[in-house]
């Protein structure tokens, strides 16, 4: 539990710190782009997304699988090689299949606003997969330093070329150049710290556990990307002024993406805590209590979200992005559900079912396809959101049902009811009481939902050692980053 404590504090939250800082500069992009250009951006992010899902062929799980298992560096080089040409060789595929529509893409997603939108979407994807694999290559050896500094390296590179560029009026043609050129420079550095000693030679041992291993998974992650964004698409095909449209929900999704950042950090300390520990004679248990400690700090920051988000929004961004507030409540608990199922989807792994998790997410993809069909027509941009929302929970459900089947993990009911019973009424509090956005309001809202850990410490929801481990943990991180930076 340490060890997963520590890992989520140093892997996950750096993990997001991009995003985050993306999400401190919204008021300033927001700024520089009309709806429109923003509905751009929108679209080329989510179509990279799902090619990012097609090209890592689950290459990431996978990698972690068999990379935490052997533990001869001769056998680990290998498995990374094999991972590295693998997705490089299926990008040359792509590359081959999606060339000769570049121009069809530009028309029907892009309204014909530039060919460099279709063009850079190919390289942007594949640059991401390698710095994705690289990130895995430096937490699984536990190279934390390295990890931050690639990190930074990135952010800064990125975030500083793109706003440069939207700066001297490029648009969302900018932003997408200074993504790439700051990727570049990424993978550059990578190739010293993480992907030194590649070889020609590909072992095939490693890449055919590597690729019947990750297989089965695409379609359990194209569903979540097509839960995810396939709303969107629908509003480009039956709304009116869909890059608006798109552009609306898409601040409406970048605000509840603080709740998709704190289960990005959770998933990738989640990721090696729990691969390490599904072996283990107390792994049940340790498993349990991991679940359990996710849906109370997320469901904290659901809450949070839920009641402060659209005052966030008015204080931070111009009024023409306003209309996207509606979106808010349902994408973060969207993506609560989904980083629940994350943790969940561990008594899948253990027993060696993947088939049936990507069943129950193929199944959830497909209300939600149905869903926005149905109600993007009728209620736009909210009907969109509502869609997620619903296949989430529903995915949330199976998943659970299905895993405590096969591996039952000890889950804390008690204490996540504890938790919820915390929770919901002082959301219902700051919704009815609350509902304007004035300093005043904000500032009471904000004062509810910090009582909420308040309240659960006094009402006994944490267990001592509990409290003692955390405090430790956060200690020993500010010593370990003090003595490295007395050092330089």
């Amino acid at each position: 539990m340490r060890r997963f404590i520590s890992d989520t504090i140093i892997f996950g939250f750096v993990s997001v710190f991009d995003r985050a800082i993306g999400f401190i500069l919204l008021p300033l992009t927001t700024a520089l782009m009309s709806p429109s250009e923003y509905g751009v951006l929108t679209l080329f992010q989510t179509t990279t997304e799902l090619l990012q899902y097609l090209i890592a062929l689950g290459v990431f799980s996978a990698f972690f699988r068999f990379y935490l298992e052997v533990k001869d560096e001769d056998s680990r080089k290998k498995i990374l090689n094999a991972a590295f040409w693998q997705v490089s060789a299926v990008t040359l595929i792509a590359t081959l299949i999606f060339l000769p529509f570049v121009s069809a893409w530009n028309q029907w997603l892009f309204e014909s606003r530039g060919i460099i939108f279709p063009m850079m979407i190919i390289p942007t994807t594949y640059l991401a997969v390698l710095i994705s694999l690289g990130d895995c290559r430096l937490q699984a050896d536990g190279k934390a330093l390295s990890f931050l500094g690639v990190n930074m390296v990135h952010t800064v590179t990125m975030r500083g070329l793109s706003l440069a560029l939207l700066f001297i009026g490029w648009g969302a043609s900018g932003w997408i150049v200074g993504l790439f050129a700051g990727q570049c420079i990424t993978t550059t550095v990578f190739m010293f710290i993480a992907f030194g000693g590649l070889s020609w030679r590909v072992d095939l041992t490693s890449a055919k556990k590597l690729f019947w291993f990750g297989l089965p998974l695409v379609p359990l992650a194209v569903s979540h990307w097509a839960m995810q964004g396939s709303g969107k698409y629908v509003m480009n095909a039956v709304l009116e002024n869909p890059l608006e449209q798109n552009g609306l929900y898409g601040v409406g999704e970048r605000i509840s993406q603080i709740m998709a950042m704190m289960n990005l950090a959770f998933a990738l300390g989640w990721r090696k805590f729990a691969f390490s520990n599904i072996h283990h004679e107390d792994g049940p248990r340790l498993l349990g209590l991991g679940a359990t400690i996710f849906f109370a700090i997320a469901g904290f920051g659901a809450l949070g979200l839920i009641s402060l988000g659209d005052d966030l929004t008015r204080w931070m961004i111009g009024q023409e992005y306003w209309a996207g507030i509606v979106v808010i409540p349902y994408l973060t608990l969207a993506s609560f559900c989904w980083g629940m199922t994350e943790v969940l989807s561990i008594s899948l792994y253990k027993s060696d079912k993947p088939q049936i998790l990507s069943g129950c997410y193929m199944t959830a993809a497909v209300l939600c396809i149905v869903l926005n069909i149905v109600l993007v027509p009728r209620f736009g941009i909210v009907g969109a959101a509502q869609s997620w929302m619903i296949a989430e929970m529903f995915k949330t459900l199976v998943v659970w049902a299905a895993g405590q089947k096969y591996f039952p993990i000890s889950i804390q009911y008690g204490r996540c009811a504890l938790a919820l019973a915390v929770y919901v009424p002082l959301l219902v509090i700051c919704m009815v009481f609350f509902p304007t956005t004035t300093i005043a309001s904000s500032i009471s809202q904000f004062l509810i939902v910090m009582s909420a850990p308040v309240i659960l410490y006094f009402i006994g929801f944490f267990r001592p050692n509990e409290k003692q481990m955390a405090i430790e943990e956060v200690k020993k991180l500010f010593s370990k980053v003090r003595r490295k930076a007395t050092a330089s």
